[in-house]
């Protein structure tokens, strides 16, 4: 790949929740997080109300409380509410 030209990157992630034979009905709807930095390319049949939906960046409040969960386990001293988001 030379300079300038553009990178197609597709990640599927975590698929939770696949068939279970202890669910009740024997079928568990199928959950993927996915990232893309071209949704251009994406399939037509991928884009169809209903099918994805689009998750916004968090705001500030979000990160901190996203912050707090991951470093509760190492945050012994110090006040993470003192943290710079810019």
């Amino acid at each position: 790949m030379e300079a300038g030209d553009k990178r197609l990157v597709h990640t599927p992630f975590v698929p939770a929740g696949y068939w279970s034979p202890c669910s009740p009905l024997g079928w568990d709807p199928v959950k993927m997080i996915m990232a893309t930095n071209r949704p251009d390319t994406l399939d037509p049949a991928l884009l169809r109300p209903g099918r994805l939906d689009q998750i916004p960046l968090p705001n500030e409040q979000a990160r901190m409380d996203v912050l707090k969960i991951h470093a509760a386990p190492i945050a012994k001293h110090g006040e993470i509410g003192k943290v710079s988001f810019s």
